[in-house]
């Protein structure tokens, strides 16, 4: 027999994902390797008034095209300071600790203080990804939801950080 601890938990998710607060996202690159890799089912939140932190995953729709949604690690804010330099990416002049790998040799990105509604979202895996080293910081209105459960693959479910 199925009991109110079990159906309401379970009514109140779907009624989540009905309203869009929950959505579930497929990983289509290799960019956040080695913390998500291709195929990676995610379950992402969204509410309007969430506050994001830099170290957030986020879910944003892509700048420059009508692609699949981008999945990629909030690095910095309105108002920080961005510069890659000697293959290390910093923000406010801290360096931010590489994930996965260093920045291609020869590869920098000038001081750049972000704006009011402006924000720096990296792949983990860097120079492997398409991300504001590229195309630029991000526009709020861009930034769908933040990561929030990898649902599979069952040997890596769990909360993702």
């Amino acid at each position: 027999m199925v009991t109110a601890a079990i159906l309401v938990p379970l009514a109140a998710t779907w009624v989540l994902f009905l309203t869009g607060a929950l959505n579930a996202e497929i990983v289509t690159s290799s960019s956040m390797s080695p913390t998500l890799e291709v195929d990676d089912r995610l379950i992402t939140k969204r509410w309007d008034d969430e506050t994001l932190v830099a170290g957030d995953i986020v879910v944003l729709e892509s700048p420059i095209d009508n692609g699949p949604p981008l999945v990629k690690r909030l690095v910095a804010l309105p108002g920080d300071k961005v510069q890659i330099f000697d293959q290390r990416l910093y923000v406010n002049d801290r360096e931010v600790p590489p994930r996965n790998q260093l920045f291609p040799r020869r590869f920098e990105f000038p001081p750049q203080v972000m704006g009011d509604d402006e924000y720096f979202v990296v792949g983990d895996n860097y120079g492997q990804s398409e991300d504001s080293t590229s195309f630029g910081p991000v526009p709020r209105s861009l930034i769908r939801a933040k990561v929030w459960y990898r649902y599979a693959p069952s040997d890596r479910r769990g909360v993702v950080e």
